[in-house]
Formats: structure tokens, sequence, C-alpha cells
């Protein structure tokens, strides 16, 4: 039915009828893709940190969110429009019926249990009758005219009104503090890690494992490692600031950059020393001391941040709900860590007539786990198959998965730190210097729990980290389990150079402080937390029973061949490194299947990189006597999992191999469903396509 409304405009008919058009595109997609973006963005508004964005960039980056994918709708339509009136018509209410399946799809997934079938009527029931709707009624199509002012109101307080107005409308810099004198100036390096457990650096012997972990376990032969020191928060931009600030974090708000955190290390230094800081999330360096960003995530600024945009919104309508939560491109894809890590070691010098100080803080060993001991990388899913919709493992063998990936993951971490203290050792410079290293966070494996917020069970995982420093000219290490937070981390530097920090801090030294009471601990709360604060914003563990956890967890993998003892997980871990042919096997296959990615083990070539050690797949079957199986790559065991039928997206089985059993060139991949015991197993073969 045609609009009676009476035309008053001089304007020509097809501009009016374009500037309708876009302005209930705008109504539309404004509840589409703006209202779901820019609130995730504002609820992780550090991303605009992490990617270094000026105000140009965040301004660009909004107006591209609320206007774009309207200008886009519209300049489809138009193209139509050549066709003829009509023409138009119809392409018209065919893209504001198709958006407003978009805005029912996205509101369904978040706020229903709906599977995909469900979901996906869902959305054709709201394509259909917003299609009849705009069809037959002209006030629906008014409505979304009026609408258009929400996606610009959303804009408008997105920059005027959220954690990124500080960027949007810089306040003062902050500079490097006047009148610090330095007592004991010595070069100074410090690597903050990120989402390492303690735990998993720990042998049998409460020891950092040096077996597999001998770059830390190196340093900690010439350190004091404080092994009872535990983090503050759950995340990176509040445990961070609060490493190098000496302070708790208090406002969830607070961006992780030099306005918000003034008083920190680099400018209690800045007058003093020479800085190279590589940041990866924090700017907490001001510009007057560090006038270049180091350590910035790629991808481009605004690019990058449109990236992310795309994968948020992707996410908030995607059909499979092993997602989880929303998180931005950026934290699940880091390729540059091994490369800044690269970069920071060829930055390295002497100290020349004033002292040095190098700050590194890199996105690993930190989800996506990607990269194998030698930092060769492999493809695979990022965690999402082992998580439920809450962001906690499904079981505990996909959690053991999980903590397998992130181990070997984890060794490369310590071959990079090992890059560093030999690049020390060659320019002279490790003797005499102040070497730190700690990590912000943890990360759990234990099933049920999540994956990073505290629990009742999990805090041990999640909350203790490593702390080590060594003093100039330290040669002896030493263990000290005096109880520590990470903000003492900056007055323990502060004790060792022999400098009065010249504001207060919740902190103090782990070197000459008076012991910490040993009891409560808090934890700063953040989204992902399964306790609750009771009081403000932390929550709150016991100290000495989370340490005593820590020290009676048993350490990962099976058995005493070194090589191998991250990759013999549960059960059925003792098979891996085994010949088939040393093994019983039952008759030919019962079963098939089908593998992952087959093409990728036909054609290996390892001077790019890459290699296929994550092997997945799906088995074809309808008997329940298939419950687990293991992997062969050229007639070695090299993995086993259970079958996980029935998850959307996911693969049935997956596993991780060793590196090594990968030769150039072609690679036999065997499939064997095993029952029987671990000591007296049987293997069936399942044929693979």
């Amino acid at each position: 039915m045609p609009e009676t409304t009476q035309e008053t405009s001089t304007l020509p008919s097809w501009w009016r009828e374009t500037g309708r058009s876009f302005l209930e595109y705008l109504g539309i997609t404004g509840l589409g893709i703006a209202e779901p973006v820019l609130s995730s963005f504002r609820n992780g508004a550090d991303v605009f940190v992490l990617r270094h964005a000026t105000a140009l960039d965040v301004v660009g980056f909004v107006g591209a969110v609320v206007f774009v994918p309207a200008l886009v709708l519209l300049g489809f339509e138009c193209l139509f429009s050549i066709l003829g009136r009509a023409v138009r018509r119809v392409v018209h209410i065919v893209f504001l019926a198709g958006a407003a399946g978009v805005v029912v799809l996205g509101t369904l997934r978040d706020r229903t249990t709906w599977g995909p079938m469900l979901l996906v009527i869902g959305a054709l029931l709201a394509v259909a009758l917003a299609g009849v709707a705009v069809w037959r009624w002209p006030a629906v199509r008014l409505w979304l005219r009026y609408l258009a002012a929400f996606p610009i109101l959303l804009g408008l307080a997105f920059l005027f009104a959220s954690p990124v107005t500080d960027i949007v409308f810089s306040r003062e810099q902050a500079a490097a503090a006047d009148g610090v004198t330095v007592g004991s100036p010595a070069p100074v390096m410090m690597i903050v890690l990120d989402e390492l457990p303690l735990v998993s650096l720990l042998d049998d012997e409460d020891r950092i494992d040096p077996e597999q972990f001998p770059n830390l376990a190196r340093l900690a032969g010439d350190a004091t490692w404080f092994r009872n020191e535990s983090s503050v928060a759950p995340s990176t931009p509040e445990a961070v600031p609060a490493i190098l600030t000496g302070d708790y974090p208090t406002d969830p708000d607070a961006l992780p950059d030099s306005s918000e955190y003034p008083d920190n290390l680099f400018t209690l230094l800045g007058s003093t020393y020479r800085e190279n800081v590589w940041e990866g999330v924090t700017q907490l360096c001001p510009t007057d001391v560090c006038p270049e960003r180091n350590g910035s995530q790629g991808g481009g600024t605004l690019g990058g941040l449109l990236d992310d945009a795309a994968d948020v919104w992707r996410r908030h309508v995607s059909l499979d709900r092993s997602d989880g939560q929303v998180t931005f491109q950026v934290r699940q894809s880091n390729p540059n860590a091994p490369l800044t890590i690269s970069d920071f070691v060829d930055s390295l010098g002497a100290s020349g007539d004033e002292p040095r100080l190098d700050f590194l803080h890199v996105l690993y060993p930190h989800q996506p786990w990607f990269h194998t001991p030698s930092g060769a990388v492999y493809d695979a899913p990022f965690v999402a198959e082992g998580l439920d919709s809450s962001y906690r493992w499904k079981d505990q063998q996909v959690a053991d998965a999980g903590r397998q990936r992130h181990l070997l993951q984890l060794q490369h971490a310590d071959a990079m730190v090992g890059a560093v203290l030999d690049r020390m050792e060659e320019l002279g410079t490790y003797d005499e210097s102040l070497v730190v290293l700690t990590a912000d966070h943890g990360v759990s494996f234990l099933a049920g729990n999540p994956i990073r917020g505290v629990s009742s069970e999990n805090y041990h995982q999640v909350m203790w980290t490593p702390f080590l420093v060594k003093e100039p000219r330290q040669t002896e290490g030493a263990v000290d389990d005096r109880p520590l937070d990470a903000v003492d981390v900056l007055p323990t530097v502060a004790d060792a150079l022999d400098v009065d920090i010249p504001w207060d801090v919740d902190g103090q030294s782990g070197l000459s402080g008076p012991p910490r009471e040993d009891g409560t601990r808090r934890f700063f709360d953040w989204t992902l937390n399964a306790l609750r604060p009771t009081d403000g914003p932390y929550v709150e563990v016991d100290g000495p029973t989370g340490f005593q956890r820590l020290l009676d967890e048993p350490p990962a993998g099976q058995g005493d061949r070194k090589e191998l003892r991250f990759y013999r997980f549960g059960e059925w871990g003792s098979l891996v490194g085994q010949d088939i042919a040393e093994l019983e096997v039952d008759g030919g296959p019962r079963h098939s299947g089908r593998l992952d990615r087959a093409a990728a083990y036909h054609d290996v070539d390892r001077r790019t990189g890459e290699v296929p050690a994550y092997v997945s797949g799906v088995v074809r079957t309808s008997e329940a006597d298939v419950d687990t199986v293991v992997v062969a790559v050229n007639g070695t065991i090299g993995g086993w999992s259970h079958l996980h039928a029935g998850t959307v997206g996911a693969p049935d089985w997956y596993t991780m191999v060793p590196e090594w059993f990968f030769v150039e060139g072609d690679n036999r991949i065997e499939l064997y469903s095993v029952s029987g015991t671990p000591d007296d197993p049987v293997l069936s073969p399942i044929s693979l396509s």
C-alpha cells in the first residue's frame, strides 16, 4: 500500500525517498549492529588502549559502526533503483525485513537457551512478520525513521560518557616524577608474562621444572623466588597496572594508560633511567618517557578496531553457542608474540652513561594456544570446543587437552625468556642487572570451573603466579614462601634500587619489608568470577589453603620420558609413544570416520614454520562401544581422545601429537578405537576418509 502522507519538500522525489530509506536503515541497523557492538566495546574499552588508538581513531570507529551498515544497504538499494521504482521498493522491504531478522536472532541468542534450529525459525518468523509490516503499514517505516536517532545518541554516549571519553578528550598526560633519587642505579630487566599460573611450572619437588622449563629454572637458580605470590585481578587491564603502580585496582572502567595511572614504575624512574618499554596491552609509560609505542598489536589501529567489531558482531549472531563469550579478535589471535620477543631482544643494549630500564609485557603464553615448544604454528580452533556457554570446562578430559596446549606454548615462552637472558649475557649486562619476572594472572584447568574466573575450587590456579627477583650480582637462588601480592612487585623493585616511592602504595617490599599476614587474599571482581563479592569490588579467598593446594597439585604428564611428559595425559596417556606393531589390533575396520584437514598431512614442510600437530576428526558410528580413540602417526601412537559427539561445530575427537612425529612430505595418519586397559589395550582400526 503506498504512503498517503502529503509531501511538502521541494527536493526531488528520488532524493526524498533516498533520505527516508537511509533513516530507516539507520534505525534498524542501530538495533542489530551498533547497539551490540558498542555495548561490547564499552565493556571492553581497554581494546582501544591495546590498539594504541588516538581520539581520531575512536571517532572514526564510532562513525563507521553507526553509519556504514546503513550506507552499505542504501548503496545496494540505489543500484537496484536502476531497474525501476517498484523493484527498489521490493529490495528496500527485503533489506529491512532481513535486518529485523538479524536483530531478533541476536536477541534470542543472548537471552534464550534455544538451539540452532529454534534460533533460525525465530529469525525467519521475524523476517516474514517484518516484511508484511513494512509492506502494509507506513507507520512502521515512520517509526524506523524516528528510531534513527537511537544509534546516533548511542554513538554520542559512547564518545562522551564511557571509558573511552578519556581518549577522545585527552587529559593532561603523566610525566616523569621529579626529585627521585636512585641510591643503587642498576640496569633493570623486567618481564611480565601473561596468563601463567605458577602451578604449570612446578615439578614433583615443587621446583620450577628444569627439564620442561630450563630457562625459567635457570633464572630461578640465580634469583630469589617468591613462591607464595598471588595476582590481584583475573584481567590484564587491572592486573598489570597493579604490578606497575603498587596499588590494588578499584575502578573497573579505568583504562590501563598513564592518564589513569600516572604514578607507576616508568614515571618513578623516568627522570633517571633510559627506558625501553614494550607494553602489550597497557600504555602506562607516558609519551615524554616513551615517545615510541613498542609492542602494539598488529592489524593497524582503525582497521584493527573494525576487524574486532566485525568479529564481535559475528559472534553476537552466531548459531554456534560454543563461541562462548564475546571476545575481541586481537585477544584471540596474537601471532606477533614471538615476533615481539625477537624485536625486543634486538632492541637490547648496554646502559652507557645512564642506567637502562628494559620492560616487556607480552601476551604469552596467553590463549590462543597455537604454538609448539619449537615455536611452530599449528591450525586448531580457539578453545571453544572445550568450554560451555558460560566459559567453563565441560569435563576434565577437555580441560586436560586445553592444559596440554597451554603447557606446550609455555615451553615456547620459556625459550623466549632464554633468548632475553642469552642476549643479556652477550652484552655483559646480566650479572649487574636487576632482573624481575612475573605474570599478571593464571588460568584454570578444572572441569566445571571457569577458565579465568575464580571459584572455591580453582583459585589456586588463577591467582598464584611466578615472581622471580635477581638482584645485581646475585649468583645463588633462594626460595621465599612469605605471602606476597602483585602490588608488592613495584615496592620490591624500588627497594632493590634504593628508591623512595613518592606516593602512597598498597604494596610493600618482599626484600626488606615486614612479613605479611598470610590470611585472606583479595581478588578484584570481574565478570568471569564464579565467587561473587559480598562487600565491595573484591572476592576473598583463603591464602594458606590456596598455597598448600598449589604445592599439593601433581605435575602434568606421566612417566619419566621427559620429551613425552606433556603428551601423556589421563587414563590412556601411557599409550603415547608406543608402536602400533607392538600392540594387539583386533581385526579390520568396523567403523569409519573423517580426518579434518587431511591434505595437511601429505605435504608437511617444516620450513614454513607450520606443523599439523593438532589432529581431529569425526567417527561415524551409532554403536555405544566406541568411546575412546587413539591416533597413530607413521605407526606410533601420538595421542588419544574420548569422543565428544553432539557438540555443534566441534570435532568428535581431537588431540595434540608431538611435532617430531611428523616427517617432511607425506605422513600416515591412523585412527583406532581402544578398549581393555591401559596396561593391556585392544585396538580396533577405524577407516578414515
